[in-house]
């Protein structure tokens, strides 16, 4: 479980009761106000099967606190549900896969699912498995709770060429912090949502990191407001606004071009993942 960090973007009103609630909506963007307010942007993106708090609620509008990493924002209330008797009994391990209308691939998409969400399997016919509200999902696509990858890079490079998106985690529209929490999250470890958070409070430090013999996969790189995944010592992946996509390329070469704009990284962190129960992504 993270800890409650002395931030506005994590901290609750004081003295409000929260409701518990769930998402039952594929996707639901996350807004810093209410949507009809001029100032609104999207700033995270909450998943199918996500535990929710409520804290306030008006115009069609609510204002919520994700369990898992403590990020606060407004919702549309439509995308929120009373949460379930039954607990998740499985997530989504693809990057993005459909729920069937019926036992078969032909049949018509019933909705779309994303990395992560979390979903209640009921019953299995063949390659298919029926989610509940979902339709039938690809059993393939759909790994039990207690089951993480092993490889968070991996999961990031099934996401090369998605849309940048600011504010987005998933496979519709991702951005650099985005696509570093959703590639963690897959494999166990459930990091904060933006990258300064995620350079404060994630990981160790790797010293003397311009020495490539220092680096490894999986090493993220921080720079001021951006961050970026190893794929191997020279080599970077990162959802970024210059190709407006998720992309790979010389490490030292996005160093250079990030300069010239921002600065120089701020440094290097590494994450352990040993321990965890594991297994190989599969696509």
């Amino acid at each position: 479980m993270m800890l409650t960090y002395l931030d506005k973007r994590l901290t609750p009103p004081r003295d409000i009761e929260p409701i518990p609630a769930a998402i039952c909506v594929p996707r639901l963007p996350l807004f810093n106000a209410p949507i009809t307010d001029e100032r609104v942007r999207q700033v995270t993106t909450a998943l199918y099967g996500e535990a929710v708090e409520i804290y306030n609620q008006e115009d069609g509008f609510a204002y919520i606190r994700l369990t898992d990493d403590h990020y606060m924002g407004w919702v549309r209330a439509e995308g929120l549900q009373a949460p379930s008797s039954r607990p998740a009994t499985h997530h989504l391990s693809a990057a993005m896969s459909f729920g069937f209308r019926d036992a078969d691939i032909k049949s018509g998409i019933q909705t779309h699912l994303y990395l992560n969400s979390r979903l209640i399997l009921e019953e299995e016919r063949g390659p298919l498995a029926y989610c509940q509200g979902l339709g039938w999902v690809p059993r393939c696509h759909l790994t039990p709770v207690n089951e993480y990858y092993e490889d968070p890079c991996a999961i990031a490079e099934n996401f090369i060429a998605t849309p940048y998106l600011w504010g987005g985690n998933d496979a519709s529209g991702v951005d650099c912090s985005g696509l570093i929490q959703i590639a963690f999250k897959a494999c166990g470890l459930q990091l904060p949502r933006d990258s300064d958070m995620q350079f404060a409070w994630s990981g160790n430090v790797v010293p003397d990191w311009q020495n490539a013999d220092k680096l490894r996969r999986n090493d993220l790189v921080f720079w001021q407001g951006h961050v970026g995944i190893l794929q191997d010592a020279s080599t970077l992946l990162h959802a970024n606004a210059t190709h407006m996509a998720v992309s790979c390329e010389p490490l030292q070469d996005a160093i250079e071009r990030i300069q010239d704009t921002y600065s120089l990284p701020l440094g290097v962190k590494r994450l352990a993942l040993d321990g965890l129960n594991s297994k190989p992504w599969k696509g």
